[in-house]
């Protein structure tokens, strides 16, 4: 079965207590923070821009904070090379993006998958999801999204834009990789030199791209001229 698949180079910190009998190994955490940035800087060029940002893992249950960057307000203390304190009440620990005190944050839950690159693919997913607006990416998700810790997430819904166009879902999902490299939807019905239409889906083709069949008799979109 043919697809098509876009590619494209995811209230204060307080009552702070230290736990003295903490189940979280501080060096065990700088070594993740470390592989981390590692990864990051590795793979700089994919979007032009190194994707290391400020990071906080959290534990849902006790909310035990662990940050690689001081927050804008000082609520975190510095402790062997970490910023650590305690998530307020108010604020849900999610893997997701938000903004607390000045920072621009990437959340993630503990504890962090065991494998390295389970963690590193997980990480990098809400680091992406955190930098997508600066790296020019718009994206509308809708409702009940169906995870596949395998190969992505599944959209039934959504709108995504990039310098090859503008790809809207009605109908049928789209599958979007963690990483954000590609989507793939439902092979084309309809292939126009602006537009590309599927079943529940359409492609607003910019100038200077096309879409071609490659070697496994998927389609792709690619840049005219390259």
């Amino acid at each position: 079965m043919k697809h098509l698949v876009v590619i494209w180079l995811m209230y204060t910190l307080s009552e702070f207590l230290f736990a003295q009998t903490s189940k979280y190994s501080t060096n065990e955490i700088t070594r993740y923070f470390e592989q981390i940035k590692e990864a990051t800087e590795r793979h700089a060029s994919l979007w032009d821009k190194n994707l290391y940002t400020p990071i906080l893992l959290v534990d849902p249950d006790t909310r035990e904070t662990f940050a690689n960057v001081q927050d804008g307000e000082g609520e975190l203390i510095k402790k062997d090379g970490l910023f650590i304190g305690k998530l307020p009440k108010l604020i849900p620990p999610s893997n997701t993006d938000i903004t607390w005190n000045g920072i621009h944050w990437a959340m993630l839950t503990l504890p962090l998958p065991t494998g390295k690159y389970d963690r590193t693919d997980l990480t990098i997913h809400e680091l992406f999801h955190r930098a997508q607006q600066s790296l020019g990416f718009m994206i509308r998700r809708g409702d009940k999204a169906i995870i596949s810790v395998d190969e992505g997430t599944v959209y039934p819904k959504i709108v995504l834009t990039d310098n090859w166009g503008v790809l809207t879902v009605e109908e049928g999902g789209a599958l979007l990789r963690s990483d954000w490299r590609w989507v793939i939807v439902s092979e084309p019905l309809e292939i126009t030199d602006d537009k590309i239409i599927g079943e529940g889906w359409v492609i607003e083709l910019n100038e200077n791209y096309k879409i071609e069949e490659n070697a496994e008799g998927n389609y792709i979109l690619v840049k005219i001229g390259k």
